[in-house]
């Protein structure tokens, strides 16, 4: 039940003036606005509720009952501090730009006229909370139903000095008072006040915490429904931190857990609703199976800091190694001779190791409960004699990836490279060339493409390779794919196909673990399932000038226009060059991994970086703008198609009125007359009126 005694009015000592009464709709504009702010500031706004402890000894005693407690019930928690974020010298400027935001921000109540609705206290909490470390975390027990009927709670929590959170307290207790909110002093936690509503109680204020980190002090907070307490919310059942520790004992500006495990009481009902159909009946045990959700599930937890020589972030997912058969991740992962498949100048790639082929048995199985596509495989099958599941689909190995590389094509598109092991490459081979034979046969057809496609094969420089070719016609197009050793390559031109059959046939380089970039990143001692890298030397050029772009558009954002008579005022923002140039950014600059393997029961996936954000925004955009032509057409198709398919439409309706009517014309303007020596043409007799 939810307290009636929430809902008193404030006493005399304690009410602010109330400011100008606005319409209904104005009221319920500024609670709405209220939370849509906090959530774009920071992700969210959460919010706890009250309690029944008569006191602070109480309210200990219930964080003690809940560091004890053997059940799960935080489902989440985020801990933000991005003034720790942008710690290196290149990232100065960008500090500072971003510093500016809040009085950008508060300039815009007079700029915008739209905004003469909008209480004046929502820029202000707005540039507030843009500017604040916070933290937040959602529970859930379904036993509890103190503060809500459903048994969830949250609790959003910012950090200031104690006169900033005044003014923080001051300005939403404004906005609440305008949108006729009636909040009382919380008899539950001295110096906030709550109140109560048709989903749960709501509290907000400033308080004394006792966070699971040990940084004590007083914070800005709002509560929303039930919760164990304020601060056992951000505790694990052993009342260790959730809020996350990153290396070398520095605390990280980000951190949080995810755990679906308190969760599992609502998925009774959920797996009724969708055990409606075959298709999404098996979603929810497959999940269970796999350890995501259930009482026994796995959680995740994330941090991102930085080092003295690097950033870095990690993701552990506790308690995997129970469900790695069911993971794909029982295999021996990859070996010192898989690292060699990529050569050492590649730009960009990954390379994985699964144990099998991950959801073929449920392909399988649902193939099997369709008639029709059952139907399909077979006369497949009976034309070309190949079973593409037994021949080709189930012989693909453990190991996979993909890179761009200089040896390929100059790290270019032309370098892409697609490489997969297999089990029984003979056996892949042969069915290959059988396709192969059935589509020439298809191909060479009058009535198809009568020759000028085919699919042929060569062999140059020892390497036998097959592609797509179209003989007598200029296209520049010639995929291509190659069987070396027991990996199948597939490229978009021969060239890279030879050139990554010849290293995988040990005739290449070292191997990407030869790259010193790379390889100084790596775990030491460590059998990895799965790594992606990017060599920043290599990409950073590709993605500095939408770097600078994005730079010089927060640099016009933030900086101060002139007065009238084109004077700046004395404190007029400029936040100066946001992006250093080219040659000072990738000076020193360290390229990115990100490494998963198992440590003990948990799997962890550590990525590591250059400490400068601009570096790192740099060469991750530098490595996919390869891919650039691909997005661009994609896009570009899907815009056709969307056109053409409302023109259809258009075209079809009966309501349509054509851009002319046929039966509308008008006689030409006749012409100055001509010179008696030039003769006149002939006029047509019509022409349409558009």
């Amino acid at each position: 039940m939810l307290s009636n005694d929430l809902a008193v009015t404030p006493s005399p000592a304690t009410r602010r003036p109330m400011l100008p009464a606005r319409s209904r709709s104005t009221s319920l504009a500024s609670i709405a606005a209220l939370c849509l702010l906090a959530g774009a500031a920071h992700a969210a706004l959460a919010i706890q509720p009250a309690e029944k402890p008569a006191d602070q000894a109480a309210d200990k005693a219930a964080d003690k009952a809940a560091e004890k407690a053997p059940g799960r019930t935080t489902v989440f928690t985020l801990d933000l501090d991005f003034q720790r974020a942008l710690v290196d010298e290149k990232d100065a400027a960008l500090k500072r730009a971003l510093g500016m935001l809040p009085a950008r921000i508060r300039e815009l109540r007079d700029e915008l006229p739209e905004t003469d609705q909008v209480p004046p206290e929502l820029f202000d909490i707005a540039a507030w909370l843009a500017s604040r470390p916070m933290r937040m975390a959602v529970e859930y027990d379904q036993t509890n139903t103190k503060g809500s009927q459903f048994g969830a709670g949250a609790v959003l929590s910012f950090a200031g000095s104690a006169d900033d959170l005044a003014a923080a307290e001051k300005m939403i207790s404004r906005l609440t008072e305008q949108g006729g909110v009636t909040f009382k002093p919380s008899k539950t936690v001295p110096g906030m006040s709550e109140t109560q509503t048709p989903i749960g109680n709501v509290r907000f204020g400033v308080r004394d915490s006792q966070p699971a980190s040990g940084e004590a002090g007083k914070r800005m907070e709002i509560h929303f429904g039930s919760l164990t307490s304020p601060d056992a919310i951000f505790k694990g059942p052993a009342g260790g931190s959730l809020v996350g520790v990153g290396k070398g004992g520095e605390k990280p500006y980000i951190s949080g857990m995810l755990d679906l495990a308190p969760l599992t009481p609502l998925l009774g009902a959920l797996n009724v609703f969708m055990a409606a159909t075959p298709q999404s009946a098996e979603i929810l045990p497959n999940l269970s199976k796999a350890g995501y959700i259930g009482l026994e599930s796995v959680s995740f937890e994330h941090t991102m800091g930085h080092l003295p020589d690097r950033a870095y972030s990690t993701t552990r997912i506790v308690g995997l190694k129970k469900f790695a058969k069911e993971s794909g991740l029982a295999g021996p992962g990859l070996t010192a001779a898989d690292y060699k498949i990529i050569p050492a100048d590649a730009h960009f790639g990954q390379i994985g190791s699964k144990a099998g082929l991950s959801g073929m048995d449920q392909i399988k199985a649902l193939i099997e409960t369709q008639p029709q596509a059952e139907s399909m495989l077979d006369a497949f099958s009976s034309v070309t004699g190949v079973d593409l599941f037994a021949d080709l689909a189930e012989q693909i190995g453990d190991v996979s990836g993909f890179y761009l590389s200089d040896s390929t094509g100059g790290g270019t598109l032309a370098s892409l490279v697609v490489f997969i092991q297999l089990k029984d490459p003979v056996r892949v081979k042969a069915s290959l060339a059988k396709l192969a034979t059935s589509a020439n046969r298809e191909l060479s057809k009058g009535e198809l493409a009568r020759g000028y496609i085919a699919v042929r094969d060569n062999t140059i420089g020892g390497v036998t390779i097959t592609g797509l070719r179209f003989p007598g016609l200029p296209v520049p197009f010639e995929p291509t794919f190659a069987i070396e050793g027991k990996f199948l390559v597939a490229t978009l031109t021969p060239q890279a196909a030879i050139a990554a059959a010849e290293q995988i046939a040990g005739r290449g380089d070292g191997g990407i673990t030869s790259n010193e970039s790379i390889a100084s990143l790596l775990p030491k001692d460590k059998t990895l399932h799965g790594l992606t890298f990017i060599d920043a030397r290599k990409t950073i050029a590709g993605g500095y000038g939408l770097v600078t772009l994005s730079g010089s558009m927060l640099g016009n954002l933030v900086r101060s226009r002139a007065q009238e008579g084109g004077k700046m005022s004395t404190d007029a923002r400029e936040p100066g060059l946001i992006v250093p140039t080219y040659g000072a950014l990738i000076k020193n600059a360290r390229s990115q991994i990100t490494a998963t393997y198992f440590s003990g029961d948990d799997l962890l996936t550590e990525w590591q970086g250059d400490r400068s954000l601009l570096v790192n925004m740099s060469s991750s955009i530098g490595s996919i703008m390869p891919f650039a032509p691909i997005i661009a057409a994609a896009a570009g198709g899907v815009a056709a198609a969307a056109i053409g398919s409302e023109n259809t439409k258009r075209f079809m309706d009966p309501s349509h009125t054509p851009m002319f009517d046929p039966e509308d014309v008008q006689p030409e303007v006749e012409p100055m007359d001509a010179p008696a020596d030039q003769p006149k043409e002939p006029k047509p007799k019509n022409r349409p009126k558009f």
